[in-house]
């Protein structure tokens, strides 16, 4: 990976990102704090794996946070499970993408260069 030759990393430093969002239909868009808007709102969030050194800084990879209200396994609400399941599909969210803590969601990125 061209950012990893370039930077050649001491350290790899996680990150998440807000972007905000006028409603709930992209995907895992959901009200919570926002960094971008300095409160909570309505937002996305972007976990990024940054190479690091004492000069420069890539970020080689993004993933979408899915929160738990796009997870139709984390409710036992028939009705909300089949809205959230509604939302997904509109969105093309596979089956097998679901809600992970974002310390797991950074840790599973294709970042890995080494």
């Amino acid at each position: 990976m061209w950012a990893a030759e370039f930077v050649d990393p001491d350290a790899l430093a996680a990150a998440d990102t807000g972007f905000p969002e006028d409603g709930t239909s992209s995907p895992g868009a959901a009200r919570r704090y926002c960094g971008a808007l300095g409160k909570r709102g309505t937002c996305q969030v972007g976990v990024s794996v940054h190479a690091v050194t004492d000069w420069a800084s890539a970020a080689p990879d993004w993933r979408l946070f899915l929160p738990e209200s796009w997870d139709d396994t984390k409710t036992d609400d028939e009705s909300t499970a089949a809205e959230i399941v509604r939302k997904r599909t509109r969105c093309a969210i596979p089956d097998r993408v679901r809600h992970r803590e974002k310390r797991r969601t950074a840790a599973s990125g294709a970042w890995r260069w080494t």
